[in-house]
């Protein structure tokens, strides 16, 4: 079961994409308006650590992860979306804007 703020932090991450086609072209817009401006004054490493525990926790089908934003996606395409959030926050924030070690050793997987 995910906790109450890393749902918080996905569903920050997931309503601003809820109407696009394909999510991952809302990504940019995601990264300016939620995670650069510390949305729920969560750091690009909670933000982070929130997409990898949904993408660790759910299945290959991500049906748990639709649950989260209700009728918008299908957990596949949130899967992917979560997957593509992770690639950019990597490579948008320097390394020394982590907070967590395991960042870096993730990234290194």
């Amino acid at each position: 079961m995910v906790d109450d703020r890393t749902t918080a932090l996905l569903r920050a991450l997931l309503y601003p994409v809820q109407f696009e086609k394909e999510p991952e072209r809302g990504t940019d817009r995601v990264l300016e308006r939620v995670v650069a401006r510390n949305a729920l004054r969560a750091t690009p490493s909670e933000y982070l650590q929130a997409i990898r525990y949904a993408l660790d926790e759910s299945d290959e089908s991500g049906e748990e992860l639709a649950e989260i934003v209700p009728e918008s996606h299908s957990g596949g395409t949130i899967r992917s979306y979560l997957a593509y959030l992770e690639q950019q926050l990597l490579s948008r924030y320097p390394r020394d804007e982590w907070e967590d070690d395991d960042v870096i050793e993730r990234e290194a997987d």
